[in-house]
């Protein structure tokens, strides 16, 4: 793919629309998970299907697939951290504005002010936002990247072994030091973990980690006995992880953490699979096709208005109470009505900067 760097991809507009179907489902409420207190065959197929459904780290594949191998300008990159900080400050006032709002709250400046400053990702104000702080970490190291990867390989392959192992090699091991620490009730065993943690030199690995993959999935070629090869370590990777999440649920006797694959090898295999098959999409021009492209267009559109109509949704519904057939048609009613609304703002000038990048 060295060669096609202008080149137009339809599996990217595919990868696009997948991600953000996993992405709103997470903030609805569809997932009903506690299969240890809820004990039936739909909580825990929920829990399956819940552990691969993480669409940040395939947005962020995709960011780095289409732009380390792509001619790099620092002026134009330099615009688009300026922009992405712009949208935080744009979105985080229509966020608080919108959620006093919402709650009955009376405006307050020092309220604003703090809930402004605070985009944690815990941040009942503005948390939703802490993707696009990771994303403005990852570009201001991205011309460092850039220049690595371009001008010396070999360092650059260094350093993406050290992140690799840093971020899935650590997350690996402390996977098998919990087990460990509960069944020898020696807690002291996590130390090792922490001990590791204080020579990791990324702060913001996950992002850098999923980046740099897609720039390796730009150049990699894959034969079909080779794709057939990672679609099976996939399958294993899913059993697998499925699996430790039910056995750490039933050891504990409380459900296992459902986000607990984010930052794990076995979600970054299932991706590079799903990427590989994912090129077998070809855009025909149909209605479909044009759906998708539709759709992929208006990611982040989707992203920040679905937010919230969720909040307006947990201000009135409690929707896990809720059966799963319910909870499938208000997920499709918040993901359809963000869609809407995100192509209508889009048709706007000057208003549609606040959904695009």
């Amino acid at each position: 793919m060295k060669n096609d760097l202008n080149k137009r991809y339809d599996n990217i507009d595919l990868l696009k629309v997948i991600a953000i179907l996993m992405v709103v489902p997470l903030h609805t409420g569809l997932f009903v998970t506690n299969f240890i207190k809820a004990n039936s065959v739909g909580t825990y197929v929920q829990y399956a299907i819940r552990l691969i459904c993480e669409g940040v780290p395939l947005f962020i594949l995709i960011n780095g697939f289409l732009l380390i191998n792509k001619q790099f300008d620092l002026k134009k990159h330099m615009r688009k951290i300026f922009k992405i900080f712009l949208l935080i400050a744009i979105w985080s006032t229509i966020f608080i504005c919108l959620k006093d709002l919402i709650e009955g709250k009376a405006f307050s400046i020092k309220s604003f002010i703090t809930n402004f400053l605070n985009t944690n990702i815990s941040s009942k104000k503005t948390g939703e936002l802490w993707f696009l702080q990771n994303l403005i970490m990852l570009y201001i190291l991205f011309p460092i990247i850039k220049v690595l990867h371009d001008s010396n390989k070999r360092v650059y392959n260094y350093f993406t072994v050290i992140l690799f192992l840093f971020t899935f090699g650590t997350n690996l091991l402390n996977l098998i030091i919990e087990p460990l620490s509960y069944i020898t009730k020696c807690n002291e065993i996590k130390l090792i973990t922490t001990y590791i943690s204080k020579y990791n030199p990324f702060s913001n690995s996950i992002f850098l980690s999923y980046f740099i993959l897609g720039g390796i999935l730009h150049e990699k070629e894959c034969n079909e006995s080779q794709k057939m090869k990672i679609y099976i370590l996939a399958i294993i990777s899913y059993i697998g992880v499925i699996l430790y999440g039910y056995g750490m649920s039933f050891l504990y006797n409380k459900t296992y953490s459902s986000n607990y694959n984010y930052s794990q090898i076995f979600l970054l295999i299932i991706y590079v699979a799903i990427f590989y098959l994912s090129n077998n999409y070809r855009n025909k021009g149909n209605i479909f096709n044009k759906i998708i492209m539709s759709i992929s267009k208006n990611t982040m559109g989707i992203y920040f208005i679905h937010w919230i109509i969720t909040f307006f949704e947990n201000q009135y519904l409690n929707v896990i109470d809720y059966p799963l057939v319910y909870r499938l048609i208000i997920t499709s009613f918040i993901f359809l009505l963000s869609y809407i609304i995100s192509i209508l703002i889009s048709k706007i000038p000057k208003l549609n900067s606040i959904i695009k990048l």
